[in-house]
């Protein structure tokens, strides 16, 4: 199109007093407008006709003026007002991801509005941005964006903050940070410099990680939010990827002292419900006393090294939020037979004095826990995943001589029920558990059950073709899954791992520790999140 023409189309009062119209009343961004012009009239749009119309717009003193250059969503009226607002002080906060120019949920804001109402806690929603042409607002107005103009959902702006914030000594919360809606791994290279504080950081996928520390030293997580905003992106591989990963959901941070904290990954389904603990989130009203819950993934076990007070809030938990299963994983230690010993004389020598070698006893333990489990919860179904340690009684029957073993009787009586055939591939550990305790049930490594969708027994120490495996390669799976083994709280996406219901701190685990006692939870409307529990405790409310 030329020039002369472009001039004759602009100068058109007719054509001028549309777009005039497509901005003033019904709010249009120019582009938008001229778009809506080209489409009625016939005419091929360009962004040089786009041009043309915010120049004259703008000496009309229709629009500001403002160069073709774009103007950083840091400038408008908007997110300055945030980057100074200043946040009350409460005991609770709910922290979550407002993203620019996309739609909010309201039902799901709706929610937590009321979640916060209820519980007195204040909501501090990140202004994100997104500057990629996967999303569809960004790709038609990024050169649009004018100082003054609104950005965010007027709902949400009056809890927009964008300066990092210091909710006690060890928790802090990087409003200020932008990470892109598409970033793959949010929390990748962040360690380094949120320093000794665990870290809340706002963006629209929910992941978590528990990094090392060292002994003596507050646990650290870093965790992302989820949104408040819908997805918005195109059919792009990975604005299909960041579609799905999207989470509708925020963290609660619940403050208990300048040192001590306790925060929650909260997601909420596609109407925008969700359950917290007992409590229940549904179109606006708040109740206590939820439904019962699905499921919930005990951290490893190893019965004999369990730390008492994880434990028991555990099963305080289960009772609370009414659990119809119970998974459990790495029920035994097998301590008195591990391989890692063995080699080693002195270590030998010490378990021997402190009597530490009898497998019989050790396995006695092992069915009188299980046991009183199953009678604590009498109306949960308790589930053995099957798991590396129990599996170390198969080890030791194959790579041992009996007659060097200080369980020679216990060794031949294993040896006669495998050779028997009657453990059917399901391990030693698990058909005795299933003779002492039948309302158990157990598993093999090739077994498979799903609770809303997420696959259930994957202990772990397995992946793809017998590799090791770890959440990092279950993210990249068709279903979603819950496992363990790690001993370590992960979530990316829709993978999760539990920690361990153990002492943080046992003899063979030396300096640097990711560790910590934690349990996955599924909700009657099919999330999952972790419950962290810290000194025998997981919340305030």
């Amino acid at each position: 199109m030329s020039k002369q023409k472009f001039k004759q189309i602009t100068k058109d009062e007719v054509n001028f007093n549309m777009v005039k119209d497509y901005v003033e009343v019904q709010g249009h961004s120019i582009t938008e407008a001229v778009k809506r012009l080209c489409s009625y009239k016939g005419i091929e749009y360009s962004d040089n006709l786009r041009r043309r119309f915010s120049e004259r717009l703008a000496k009309k003193g229709v629009t500001e003026k403002t160069s073709d250059k774009y103007v950083p969503l840091e400038l408008s009226d908007e997110y300055q007002i945030a980057v100074k607002r200043t946040v009350p002080k409460s005991k609770y906060y709910l922290i979550s991801s407002c993203q620019a120019e996309s739609e909010l949920h309201k039902d799901f804001f709706d929610n937590m509005r009321a979640f916060s109402e209820y519980i007195g806690a204040e909501i501090l929603l990140q202004p994100s941005r997104y500057r990629n042409p996967s999303s569809l607002e960004a790709n038609r107005r990024i050169k649009e964006k004018e100082k003054g103009r609104t950005i965010w959902a007027k709902e949400a702006q009056p809890y927009l903050y964008a300066s990092d914030l210091k909710l006690n000594n060890f928790l802090s919360v990087l409003m200020a940070l932008k990470i892109q809606p598409t970033a793959k791994l949010p929390l990748s290279s962040t360690n380094g410099f949120t320093g000794d504080s665990s870290a809340i950081i706002p963006h629209c996928k929910q992941h978590l990680e528990s990094m090392p520390v060292l002994p003596d030293t507050p646990h650290k997580l870093l965790l992302t939010t989820g949104s408040v905003t819908k997805p918005n992106f195109t059919d792009t591989k990975i604005g299909y990827e960041s579609a799905w990963a999207h989470e509708y959901g925020f963290v609660l941070a619940e403050i208990v002292d300048d040192e001590k904290y306790f925060v929650h990954q909260v997601s909420a389904d596609k109407d925008g419900n969700f359950y917290f603990l007992d409590y229940k989130v549904f179109n606006g009203v708040v109740s206590k006393g939820a439904e019962p819950y699905p499921a919930i993934v005990f951290g490893d076990l190893h019965f004999g090294e369990t730390c008492e007070i994880a434990y028991q809030a555990s099963l305080e938990m289960s009772r609370r939020l009414k659990v119809e299963n119970v998974f459990t994983h790495d029920v035994g230690n097998l301590h008195s037979i591990s391989h890692h010993d063995l080699k080693s004389p002195t270590t030998m020598l010490k378990k021997e004095e402190e009597g530490l070698t009898d497998l019989q006893g050790e396995i006695e333990m092992i069915l009188d826990e299980m046991s009183r489990l199953s009678n604590y919860l009498p109306m949960s179904q308790i589930h053995v995943v099957e798991s590396n340690h129990p599996l170390w009684i198969e080890r030791w029957i194959d790579s041992n001589d009996w007659r060097k073993s200080p369980n020679k009787r216990m060794y031949l009586e294993l040896a006669v029920l495998v050779a028997s055939g009657k453990t059917k591939g399901k391990g030693v550990l698990n058909y005795l558990i299933e003779q002492e305790v039948p309302s158990v049930k157990t598993y093999t490594e090739d077994d498979s059950l799903r609770v809303k969708g997420f696959e259930m027994l994957l202990h772990g120490h397995r992946g793809n073709a017998s590799s090791r495996g770890s959440v990092n390669q279950f993210k990249g799976l068709s279903f979603k899954s819950i496992s363990a083994h790690s001993h370590v709280p992960r979530k990316i996406n829709g993978s999760l791992s539990a920690g361990t219901l153990t002492k943080l701190k046992p003899d063979y685990v030396k300096g640097l520790s990711a560790w910590m006692n934690s349990n996955v939870v599924i909700t009657p409307n099919g999330r999952a999140s972790h419950i962290h529990i810290l000194g025998g405790s997981y919340t305030t409310l």
